[in-house]
């Protein structure tokens, strides 16, 4: 099991749907943020993602497109307080779209940090060491 599904796991708990969708679709996203050094604006989840995680997981881009994006609300339904904090970095007000929840996860399985730093001496910490 890999990291991505073992918090996928942690966070869904049991469910009945099929998460590889969703596995799938965040080491895509963090493939194209990590290994191929693409920026969050450079990525299209309809061309970059949904045909990569259909190919993959042998299914229609669009039924994958409606699995991720159903996967993705309810994994940002399923998250307490805590567990946002740990992968978001901060609470949201809103509800992300699932294109962002693609990016907080793959931000998180690859760094194993929040999204957002928590503390301003996280944010400013490369430019002020000395």
């Amino acid at each position: 099991m890999s990291i991505t599904e073992e918090l996928l796991r942690l966070i869904l708990g049991p469910v009945r749907s099929d998460i590889r969708p969703l596995v799938v679709a965040v080491e895509q996203t963090s493939d194209l943020l990590y290994r191929e050094k693409m920026t969050q604006s450079d990525i299209h989840v309809t061309t970059d993602i949904y045909p990569v995680v259909a190919e993959k997981v042998r299914k229609k881009e669009s039924t994958i497109a409606k699995s991720v994006e159903r996967l993705a609300m309810l994994c940002w339904e399923s998250l307490d307080g805590e567990q946002m904090m740990q992968i978001i970095g901060k609470c949201l007000n809103r509800q992300p779209a699932p294109r962002e929840v693609l990016f907080y996860l793959a931000f998180y399985v690859h760094h194993q940090r929040p999204f957002y730093p928590a503390t301003l001496s996280e944010l400013f910490a490369p430019s002020i060491a000395l």
